[in-house]
């Protein structure tokens, strides 16, 4: 036992995350742009940065390595740009969330399209939360989506929270796809907005995740050793290794062989 142990410790060191179509945007201010190392309520990178896309303009993406991708974005309804300082937030949340792509809604409604995408699921955040007017609510949703539209807004809540601050949504979508997202309601006449977006390409497996929060860490860790010596359901949750339904040391050491890994 001590033997796997200390062999498992020894890949802490080691990412296993594989690499995949994961790309963060943040409409507004040039000047005001979130660091690499931040990541919001999803995954840190280089964010792509965008005032207003004007129509017919297919823009091209970096993915949050900074490396390029085939992935490009285009806006319909998109039509000004709200820059505003909202004394509650700072540092790299004040770049995201103080500023936003707005519409009117008068009729089109604030529509992002990103196309040439890779086949596969995908968790698409939007961050919709109105700066400075904590009584404006943005509708957002994607389109075929596992989930309906999102009501988003209020007051920043200290942290990214969702459904304050984000909505989050997966879909499925075939080779060189598209995703096409929105803030506001067709013909509503009222101000709607996007701060920004991410989106990731959820991976079929992710070794060492027992939580499906796709990344490897103390919760992981936490699920295992609370159902220590317990029998589950075989291949689910905390049973990562063997899928034998029996929570013992080879799935801590599928946990500690792939820790601190983000799949995607």
């Amino acid at each position: 036992m001590m033997t796997r142990l200390i062999s498992a410790g020894v890949a802490l060191a080691i990412s296993c995350s594989a690499t995949g179509q994961s790309i963060n945007i943040d409409f507004g201010d040039p000047a005001r742009v979130p660091d690499n190392a931040y990541g919001a309520a999803g995954l840190p990178g280089v964010w792509n940065t965008f005032g207003v896309i004007g129509s017919g303009q297919n823009l091209p993406l970096v993915d949050r390595f900074g490396n390029a991708t085939a992935a490009t974005i285009r806006n319909v309804g998109g039509t000004a740009l709200l820059i505003t300082n909202d004394p509650a937030t700072s540092g790299d949340d004040d770049d995201l969330m103080d500023d936003m792509l707005t519409s009117m809604n008068n009729p089109i409604d604030a529509c992002i399209w990103i196309d040439h995408l890779e086949a596969g699921t995908y968790e698409v955040l939007i961050y919709a939360m109105t700066p400075n007017d904590p009584a404006l609510i943005s509708r957002t949703r994607v389109d075929f989506a596992d989930q309906g539209p999102a009501f988003i807004g209020g007051s920043w809540p200290g942290a990214h929270q969702q459904g304050v601050t984000y909505s989050r949504h997966t879909v499925t979508i075939g080779a060189n796809g598209t995703i096409g997202l929105h803030s506001g309601l067709l013909s509503a006449n009222v101000q709607s907005g996007i701060n920004g977006i991410q989106i990731r390409r959820i991976p079929a497996d992710c070794p060492g995740d027992a939580t499906g929060d796709l990344q490897v860490d103390v919760e992981d860790l936490n699920a295992v050793l609370s159902a220590w010596g317990t029998n589950v359901a075989a291949g689910v949750g905390p049973d990562l290794a063997n899928a034998d339904g029996f929570i013992d040391v080879d799935d801590l050491n599928a946990v500690l062989g792939a820790w601190g890994s983000v799949c995607e």
